[in-house]
């Protein structure tokens, strides 16, 4: 079945749902699918073009963290980015996910429901795509630090990453998870999941066990409170470090009952480790002005007037904790997320200047190494 068809088939199911109301509607849901089956085509060509290099794992880190500042650049300027979609179908072919059609039905599902207008200025349609294509370098890098064992991810696995990334934020409101001065553990986070159950159900997902573990990969991206050992991410951490770093040495916390499954579960302490660094990582592993830009972003997104370095150093302490845990993460951000640091302390002790407007950043007005050419 080619790609056009694969979409077809989820028009019926898109048709017949009515999505939370609170979240969007059904002609928003349905003017999405028609913009991606419009442009699937374009989007394709442009991506083999511009994002082949995501696929090799001999790429060496700082050529790929150059390539990859320079594809969010141009899509951060382009008057149309690739869609979701058309990165999912880009990493179907090449992780060679088209065996199991009712799992790539849900992953091309999982990429509609992302690409359904969202104008937050940082939790956006965007971000969703970055988060992506970072899950895609991440599995890469991954695959062949592992290669041959049984922590390689499997192509199931491969999909429910790829779903959980396009769907991580769903629904977002702009505000973290305390509201009223009243904390709620993964509210945003279980929104997300709720608001594409059904879908991801009416394209042919209907395996509970992989519907909780992605809910729960999902939670795994809650790092609030910050610097609480118990907030999900703080706990999931905990679960790797015991799965993969040394067992007793590192015991296991007293999970919130939504997490207790990791204690039992390495492959999914591994795989919430993976979509949680995808999350941070355009933030804390690849330049410094993708730094600046996402973090000017964030605080625009919460009615903050300014951003500067000590905002960065913040963010690097509570939420990253200045690591990357996972052999894959390491290997891609652990020297840029080092870089970040060091430039980010600079600018604190030269005045913690504000950073230019998001517009005005030196991330969008830098001339890629393509443009030079």
């Amino acid at each position: 079945m080619n790609w056009s068809n694969r979409l077809n088939t989820l028009k019926d199911a898109i048709s017949s749902l009515a999505p939370d109301p609170s979240w969007t509607s059904a002609e928003a849901v349905n003017a999405a699918f028609d913009d991606i089956t419009r442009h699937t085509s374009d989007d394709l060509a442009e991506l083999a073009s511009d994002a082949g290099f995501v696929f090799s794992a001999d790429v060496e880190v700082k050529s790929h963290t150059r390539q990859t500042v320079d594809l969010l650049r141009a899509w951060h300027k382009e008057e149309r980015s690739p869609s979701l979609t058309a990165i999912v179908i880009l990493g179907a072919k090449n992780f060679g996910l088209e065996d199991n059609e009712d799992m790539l039905r849900a992953v091309l599902m999982a990429s509609v429901l992302g690409e359904v207008k969202n104008t937050l200025a940082y939790h956006n349609n965007m971000h969703y795509r970055i988060v992506l294509l970072q899950i895609i370098c991440l599995v890469v890098r991954h695959n062949n630090i592992y290669a041959d064992t049984a922590n390689a991810f499997d192509k199931k696995q491969i999909a429910m990453l790829m779903i959980a990334a396009c769907i991580h934020d769903l629904g977002h409101d702009g505000r973290g998870n305390t509201v009223d001065d009243v904390h709620k553990v993964g509210r945003l986070e279980k929104r997300a999941f709720q608001l594409a159950r059904p879908y991801l159900i009416a394209a042919g997902l209907n395996d509970e066990t992989i519907l909780d573990d992605i809910q729960t990969m999902v939670l795994c991206t809650d790092v609030s409170p910050l610097y609480d050992p118990n907030n999900p991410a703080s706990q999931m951490k905990a679960a790797y470090r015991y799965h993969y770093q040394g067992g007793k040495g590192h015991p296991l916390p007293d999970f919130n009952d939504d997490l207790k499954v990791l204690a039992g579960r390495d492959d999914l302490a591994l795989m919430g480790l993976i979509l949680h660094e995808a999350d941070i990582a355009a933030s804390a592993g690849l330049d410094y002005s993708v730094t600046k830009y996402e973090t000017r972003l964030y605080r625009d997104e919460i009615a903050q007037e300014e951003a500067g370095p000590q905002h960065v150093l913040d963010f690097l302490d509570e939420v990253c904790q200045r690591q990357m845990l996972s052999g894959a993460g390491q290997k891609l951000y652990a020297g840029n997320l080092a870089r970040i640091c060091a430039l980010s302390e600079e600018g604190v002790k030269n005045g913690n200047k504000p950073f230019t407007r998001p517009e005005d950043s030196e991330f969008l007005t830098t001339v890629s190494s393509s443009e030079s050419a």
